[in-house]
């Protein structure tokens, strides 16, 4: 899978109806920005965080067809050379016992990074806790 961080354009709003999930997931407008892996038609959107837990992000994460939400925890750690974000996850995705998801999930996620700090830090790692 070859994910890429880009802009949702107004056609792959059309094409994924993404105004849709905005309702089911209550937003106001749709998300500016995404990870995509066009060839598989695999996304990952933020769709908001949580006020009370710092950190906790939601996601729509839709694959093969079928769109989840994700919740994760991120824990930012900056080193004197880069920074490393360490997203934990449901215990479910790593107990599911579906490795392609998993790898989807983990690949997707890679390629958000973290929006407020993408322009921040030349170097930057992701690891996973699920």
């Amino acid at each position: 899978m070859a994910f890429v961080y880009e802009t949702i354009s107004e056609s792959d709003i059309d094409r994924f109806d993404l105004y849709k999930t905005e309702r089911r997931y209550g937003l106001s407008k749709t998300p500016l920005r995404w990870s995509l892996d066009r060839e598989s038609e695999t996304y990952l959107r933020g769709t908001g965080s949580d006020r009370e837990v710092p950190n906790r992000d939601s996601f729509e994460f839709h694959y093969r067809g079928e769109s989840r939400q994700l919740v994760f925890d991120l824990r930012i750690e900056q080193g004197p050379q880069c920074a490393e974000f360490t997203w934990s996850g449901p215990g479910w995705l790593s107990t599911s016992g579906d490795a392609d998801y998993l790898a989807a999930s983990r690949a997707a996620l890679t390629a958000y990074g973290h929006e407020q700090w993408r322009d921040r830090t030349d170097a930057y790692r992701i690891a996973f806790e699920f």
